[in-house]
């Protein structure tokens, strides 16, 4: 059976656009499938839960949740988004800008002939390749006192929620073009630019997390930064429900776009790129078509055993997907992914094509990498709104 559903792009809650991430699918995916197949006080899985779509759906609809992905910058904005956080803790949020403002200033005026002031807090700029060219000094050193003055911050949940706002600001602050334009341009930012704007994005994401904290349930998360190949860290038949969305091959250069923020955050590259499925283009030169088709069967086979593994019988698995076009060549995913789990313990019950109009929630860049262009989270094509489609394949665990 071969039937198109359309879903709507609304997301449920603010939250989930807190910040900026490549291949997002919309709320309503997860939403509909775990009010449809899960109860309350169940546990839903996403092992390729990205910046957690999944889990949060599943605290504000009474589930448990489980997410795991090889991202580490993924897993953090994951976990920060799906954790609560209160007013009290946030209340913080004023004396501490105030702080960094204060600090922000004394650097700005330091080489005034007439000034006495001076930058409080020690910090550190770190070092990574071509730096200067990519960060302005002004805003190298902004960003360094803003971060200096985060991690002293005690409060575990609060210096996270600030270091997610910190996250957001980083490609604005640098001279990336876009989100997904891997491209330098002289932004041309003026002193304070990159505090000013940390602090609204704090104001703003403030009013978000603490809406959302009121609304979620009082349920457990748990967010592993880990490869999905293996996840013996989950129990066997612990899990009620699977709804994810697999790395598509060819997929989105994750590593690339980001880069900034994992050197800001201290976070490794090399870690992710190890452990990454469906690697983009650039990191499989030198090998042929054949072989990377290959080693994406055999890597989301060992995902779909394990998804098995730990997902009780006559329990559903839910995958969102998109066929990929390799070398020029199309590559039916789908297909594969179908016959990956049959061979898992999992039975085929449906697959309903969902219309995309652009890039938006998934599609892979090698559809049409040359048109798009993003704006913070906002994506947009250039030349035309083509519709496209994805496959949501229905499984159950037999």
């Amino acid at each position: 059976m071969n039937n198109l559903i359309e879903l709507s792009k609304n997301v449920s809650h603010p939250i989930h656009s807190v910040h900026p991430y490549f291949a997002k699918f919309p709320s309503s995916i997860p939403n509909k499938y775990i009010s449809e197949y899960s109860s309350v006080g169940d546990t839903v899985l996403d092992p390729f839960c990205g910046s957690g779509t999944t889990p949060v759906e599943a605290t504000l609809l009474g589930r448990n949740a489980i997410g795991v992905d090889a991202n580490p910058l993924a897993c953090f904005i994951a976990r920060v988004k799906s954790t609560p956080i209160t007013g009290r803790q946030l209340k913080k949020t004023t004396a501490l800008l105030r702080e960094i403002e204060s600090d922000i200033d004394a650097y700005h005026e330091i080489n005034s002939l007439f000034s006495n002031k001076k930058v409080k807090i020690n910090y550190k700029i770190p070092e990574f390749h071509n730096r200067d060219y990519w960060f302005s000094k002004s805003s190298l050193n902004e960003l360094a006192i803003i971060k200096a003055h985060l991690m002293k911050i005690n409060d575990v949940l609060l210096r996270d929620f600030f270091l997610l706002c910190f996250s957001r600001i980083i490609v604005f602050s640098s001279n990336q073009q876009t989100e997904s334009r891997y491209k330098s341009v002289d932004k041309k930012r003026k002193p304070k630019d990159v505090f000013n704007q940390f602090n609204k994005i704090v104001i703003s994401l403030q009013q978000v997390f603490e809406d959302y904290s009121q609304k979620r349930s009082d349920v457990n998360v748990e967010i592993y930064n880990s490869d999905s190949r293996s996840i013996n860290f989950i129990k066997s038949k612990t899990v009620d429900l699977v709804v994810t969305s697999p790395p598509y091959l060819n997929s989105w250069d994750y590593a690339l776009y980001h880069r900034f923020r994992f050197f800001w955050l201290d976070m490794s590259i090399q870690n992710f790129e190890n452990m990454e499925i469906g690697k983009h283009l650039r990191a499989l030169e030198g090998r042929s078509k054949a072989d990377e088709v290959e080693r994406y069967r055999i890597d989301m086979g060992l995902c779909l055993s394990e998804a098995g593994r730990v997902l009780k019988r006559n329990k559903h698995c839910v995958i969102v997907n998109a066929n990929s076009i390799v070398k020029k060549k199309f590559i039916d995913t789908s297909k594969m992914i179908v016959s990956e789990a049959e061979k898992h313990g999992f039975k085929f019950i449906d697959v309903l094509d969902r219309q995309v109009f652009g890039p938006h929630y998934g599609m892979h860049a090698s559809l049409n990498a040359k048109n798009i262009m993003v704006e913070d989270e906002h994506v947009r094509e250039e030349q035309g709104n083509i519709a496209k489609k994805e496959q949501i394949l229905i499984l159950k665990k037999l």
